[in-house]
């Protein structure tokens, strides 16, 4: 893989253009036939095939900060090598360095972008590289961060994962002045490619890491939902279990009536917000739109997610009672008993706005699909154990009215027999 570029320069920083090619035979081809020049490229590709081989080799980000720096700093001699990640669009957090002795060390600050040239993340496109801090523009408090690590030279390549900006990788001279060389710039590149593969794939480990724990997750609270006894121990286990693992300020379960009003019969929340139910507390939501529309949207089995109330264009009388139940951003899913929309089931955060994930939004409709089938079932055992003590009560009663009818019966009988022995026994007169 090869590196060509075209640099021009902007208030006194060079912008190098870099485009990447699949072998190194093009950028051997820019250096002349001269036995001290082929010499000083087989050196560079031995440099980097030596950095970017410990580089493939390392197993976490961990690994990869300290291999990086460590290697980059060896190869290619510099008081400073640091890797650095972007938490904001003007900062980010120096998460590791190589650094020579005498020098103010880094690691772990958090610090401005532009102590690298540019001062925003979306504006580290290219390399960016700063041959004396004396030639270019700088405010008082640019000057005062670029003094505090003692910079005076600067290389810096920006590393992009997912056709993100993720962070940079940086060289500074704090000795002297340098004057960065085009195979410095190259080479920095093609290690930077290398580190964005490693990064996506620990993010793709992370990942299917994260899924498996969360299919783990998502089985043990399906078999409790189906071991439940009760429609009140399934919901109670559904939205203690569901809220822990989504991690939202509030999951509750909301049950309409036959009008398309409705309640909220079950929730688990964290502590410190108002309770929805509870022993004496009973909250009762009549959505006009829902009771016109005979459930709305969620017929159509479809989810509403609201990252930001405010943002949703909900009715001032819809939002004062989101403000009422402190909800600043919400998911709700459909909660189906068979082909009946049988109530909601619902996450809200209330500590602030928050960007709802997919993999949480698909882990409630899980949920719901499960929670649904097992509210069938436990509504189906109550119909099925009324309808038995109906039955049971209804035999009853016959039994108890065939037990009167024979007693009455006997009584009957009894007293018919004794008329006749009093008949029987009586003189007959006419003789």
């Amino acid at each position: 893989m090869t590196s060509a570029y075209q640099e021009h320069t902007e208030n006194g920083h060079h912008i190098a253009k870099v485009e990447h090619s699949d072998t190194l035979s093009e950028l051997s081809s820019t250096a002349s036939d001269s036995p001290t020049n082929q010499e000083q490229f087989k050196n560079w590709r031995a440099q980097l095939s030596s950095i970017l081989n410990q580089i493939r080799k390392v197993k976490n980000l961990e690994e990869l900060v300290q291999v990086t720096t460590a290697v980059v700093k060896e190869k290619i001699q510099s008081d400073r090598v640091m890797l650095y990640r972007f938490n904001s669009s003007s900062s980010g957090v120096v998460l590791g360095e190589s650094i020579a002795n005498g020098w103010t060390p880094a690691i772990g600050e958090t610090i401005p972008a532009m102590i690298f040239g540019l001062d925003a993340r979306e504006e580290y496109l290219e390399a960016v590289s700063i041959n004396d801090i004396k030639e270019i523009e700088l405010t008082a408090y640019k000057a005062q961060i670029l003094e505090k690590f003692q910079v005076r030279a600067s290389l810096t390549i920006p590393i992009f994962v997912a056709d993100q900006i993720w962070g940079l990788l940086g060289m500074q001279n704090c000795a002297a002045e340098r004057q960065w060389q085009e195979r410095e710039i190259s080479l920095l590149s093609l290690v930077v490619t290398e580190i964005s593969h490693k990064l996506e794939s620990f993010e793709l480990q992370r990942r299917l890491q994260q899924q498996a724990q969360e299919f783990k997750s998502i089985t043990k609270v399906i078999d409790k939902i189906q071991l439940a006894s009760s429609l009140d121990k399934l919901f109670r286990t559904t939205t203690q279990e569901v809220r822990e693992l989504i991690k939202c300020d509030r999951l509750a379960v909301y049950r309409f009536n036959p009008d398309w009003s409705g309640e909220f019969v079950a929730e688990s929340v964290a502590n410190g917000w108002v309770p929805l139910v509870g022993p004496g507390i009973k909250t009762i939501w009549e959505d006009s739109h829902l009771q016109e529309t005979k459930g709305g949207r969620y017929r159509q089995h479809e989810t509403l997610v609201a990252n930001d109330i405010y943002e949703m264009n909900h009715a001032p009388c819809h939002l004062e009672i989101l403000e009422q139940f402190q909800v600043k951003a919400y998911v709700i899913v459909p909660l189906f008993a068979g082909q009946k929309l049988w109530g909601l089931l619902g996450a809200y955060q209330n500590s602030g706005v928050y960007e709802w994930q997919d993999e949480q939004v698909q882990l409630l409709r899980q949920i719901a699909i499960n929670l649904g089938v097992a509210v069938s079932q436990a509504e189906f055992a109550q119909e099925s154990e009324r309808k038995s003590r109906q039955l049971s009560q209804t035999a009853e009663r016959q039994q108890s009215l065939i037990t009167l009818t024979r007693k009455i019966g006997q009584g009957t009988r009894r007293k018919s027999y004794k008329l006749l022995a009093i008949q029987w026994n009586s003189p007959n007169d006419g003789l």
